[in-house]
């Protein structure tokens, strides 16, 4: 009688398999890094519409805007907004800016005025 024979793969058939995978990884892994720069600045624009309402709420109250260090800080808000981005507020007679400047080179610097307009700066990565 004969043994029972083992069933294993080959060499051949592991690198087929390791080549397949390295170029679905590869193709993957450019609109993942995209769809995360897209949520980073997301985030940071709820996070600008957070303070602004908290520029508002501050308006009400003493009938003045606040400065960068009354507002609460960026950590508070959000984490990953605070590790790429650094806030810069910008008072002027009757108003005030919100920016968020981009410490990232693939992500673009925000901003928000009192009126409500959005501006972005694009990132440096994208030229």
């Amino acid at each position: 009688m004969r043994p029972p024979r083992l069933r294993a793969f080959t060499l051949l058939e592991m690198v087929v398999v390791l080549a397949i995978i390295g170029v679905m990884a590869s193709l993957a892994l450019p609109s993942w890094r995209s769809a995360q720069l897209r949520g980073i600045s997301n985030d940071a624009r709820t996070v600008l519409e957070r303070l602004d309402l908290q520029q508002k709420r501050h308006w009400q109250r003493y009938a003045r805007y606040a400065s960068a260090a009354e507002l609460p800080a960026l950590v508070t808000l959000s984490d990953t907004v605070a590790a790429h981005y650094e806030l810069s507020v910008e008072l002027t007679p009757g108003g005030y800016r919100l920016s968020l400047l981009s410490r990232n080179a693939d992500l673009s610097s925000v901003g928000l005025t009192h009126w409500g307009l959005w501006t972005q700066s694009p990132a440096e990565g994208s030229q």
